[in-house]
């Protein structure tokens, strides 16, 4: 019995080597196959016992064919440490690669980059690139990325500022080091709040001495300063920092977003005076760019006369609602303004004498809205402008004023039009009128099959006397309906050169077997240059380009990528 059980030790010590060089492939090869002849010989010392005979049969079998997939796998492993030897590395790094022939001054523009302004193709709203790595990463690459890094002072202007809710948290390091590297650039100061559920410690006067210590200097230098908090005590303090200074450096650019719940930001608009309203008022009289979200502004505030751009979203007003006569007031203070947003910004809808408002300078003008009506129409009546080419976004619920907008259309010369319904009820046709000035129309969210829009593709594009859009070149249409004699009546429309399209429905274009009919669209529309856009799905892609005298493509499947 004990000579069994030592050869079952055996056997089992055996299949633990066998293991342990199946699991390891870094193991060397001759090792695995030792074992494996050492478990053979050990297997076969037992081949008289008949029990066991078939056990071991299967277990050879096993062993050898998984012997050449574990040659193949070290063969690889082989290869890739070939891949990453010393020497290839320093093949791929010598002074003749081409990372190394890149001019420092492509890598400074290429990490530009990282921060640019777009716009979108359809509604032609700015959005930023949001990226991820930070100039530190950059700069710890290589001695090539380093230098780039280092001689771009822009990417480190921008300074990420996290207020937490225990001031013996904040680490200075980081905002002294990007303030060093940024040299002379402008700065874009961005304070946020960390932990926005929990309340402040308020007796760390040490600690918040040393945080405006390093704070401070930043703010008094920054050209642009974003700030998101959610605590009215948090927004307090900063706000009582600025105007104890005496002499309070508010940026040309200032960004104010709170994130807090409305239950707060509205008890808090009831009070008489806040930091909050303070704060405004110096802004007001300094900044030449400011935005307020979801924040109080203060019925008796009054802009500075030489800010150029304003944008108010989602405004708290005592009471909910922003009188006509108070807006019109403070844009008055304001005559060289140049960029108007009003953003779910609710106008209250009164009778009073409106004094009007006089804009020379205004190049961009939106007045929208998401969820709540905000009656913006009842400003363009008293508004006045004497740009030659407004940018205007413009969303109308059914129960607006059509008359407001068609005068202001007609009044106002417009470099680009863009018109959003709120709802799919919203007829164009009551609405939209021929502008000769435009330049770039984009409709979205409109149904041109409801009734009342074949008047306006009838009197607006099949006219024969005169061209209605004389200075159209580019049409956008988003999540829109429309039928085919619209498409067609844009052949009065000369000067169109550029049609794009997003999630656009034609009855009889999105169904199958209609490539003839696609193609004959595309033929009557000679003068268009770029025909880009989607029939409702994204199987129904259709894209056509050309350019100057070249010949047009023809409508096929390779098209219709």
């Amino acid at each position: 019995m004990r000579d069994q059980v030592d050869e079952f030790l055996e056997l089992h010590e055996a299949f633990r080597h066998w293991k342990s060089a199946r699991t390891n492939l870094s193991c060397v090869i001759e090792d695995y196959e030792n074992a494996s002849r050492r478990l053979k010989d050990t297997m076969l010392s037992m081949a008289s016992h008949p029990a066991t005979l078939d056990t071991i049969q299967s277990t050879l079998a096993m062993i050898d064919s998984e012997l050449p997939s574990l040659r193949s796998e070290e063969q690889q492993l082989a290869i890739t440490r070939t891949d990453l030897s010393t020497e290839s590395m320093k093949n791929y790094l010598c002074p003749n690669s081409l990372a190394n022939r890149i001019p420092v001054e492509i890598w400074i523009w290429i990490f530009a980059l990282c921060s640019r302004r777009c716009e979108h193709p359809i509604r032609g709203e700015e959005y930023e690139y949001e990226s991820s790595v930070s100039p530190a990463v950059l700069a710890s690459v290589c001695s090539i990325w380093r230098r780039a890094a280092l001689e771009s002072p822009h990417l480190w202007s921008h300074i990420d500022v996290i207020v937490c809710h225990d001031w013996t948290l904040f680490r200075p390091e980081r905002a002294t080091l990007w303030k060093q590297r940024s040299g002379n650039a402008p700065l874009q100061v961005h304070m946020s709040q960390y932990e926005e559920d929990r309340e402040m410690i308020e007796s760390q006067a040490d600690s918040q001495a040393d945080f405006w210590l390093h704070v401070g200097p930043l703010l008094r230098r920054a050209n642009e300063t974003r700030m998101v908090f959610n605590s009215e005590k948090l927004y307090g303090v900063f706000m009582a920092y600025w105007i104890d200074c005496g002499n309070p450096s508010i940026p040309k650019t200032l960004e104010v977003r709170s994130t807090g719940p409305f239950d707060t930001l509205i008890r808090a608009s009831f009070r008489p005076r806040t930091y909050l309203t303070e704060t405004m008022d110096l802004a007001f009289k300094s900044c030449y760019k400011f935005t307020l979200y979801r924040c109080l502004l203060s019925a008796d505030s009054m802009f500075h006369e030489g800010l150029v751009e304003l944008r108010l979203e989602m405004l708290i007003m005592p009471l909910f609602y922003l009188r006509l006569s108070v807006l019109t007031w403070m844009l008055q203070s304001c005559p060289r303004l140049q960029k108007l947003v009003l953003w779910d910004a609710v106008i209250e809808p009164r009778n009073e004498n409106v004094s009007p408002v006089v804009l020379r300078d205004l190049r961009s003008l939106t007045l929208r809205f998401s969820h709540v009506e905000t009656q913006n129409h009842l400003l363009l009546p008293c508004l006045t402008t004497g740009s030659d080419s407004i940018d205007m976004s413009v969303t109308i619920s059914p129960f607006d004023s059509v008359d407001n907008y068609r005068a202001f259309f007609l009044r106002a010369r417009f470099a680009r039009l863009h018109i959003v319904a709120h709802s799919h009820s919203v007829p164009l046709s009551t609405v939209l009128c021929p502008i000769p000035d435009v330049q770039v129309l984009a409709i979205e969210k409109f149904d041109f099959t409801t009734p009342g829009s074949e008047d306006l593709i009838t009197s607006h594009f099949h006219t024969s006397t005169t061209e209605p859009w004389p200075m159209l070149h580019t049409l956008e249409l988003s999540r829109t309906h429309m039928p085919r004699s619209f498409i067609q009546g844009l052949q009065q429309v000369r000067s169109l050169r550029n049609i794009y399209a997003e999630g656009l429905s034609i009855p009889g274009l999105a169904a199958p077997g209609v490539d003839s009919g696609r193609e004959n669209l595309w033929q009557q529309l000679p003068g268009v240059e770029v025909f880009d856009g989607r029939f409702g799905s994204k199987d129904n892609r259709f894209r056509g380009r050309t350019f100057g005298n070249q010949a047009r493509p023809a409508w096929s499947s390779e098209t219709c990528s």
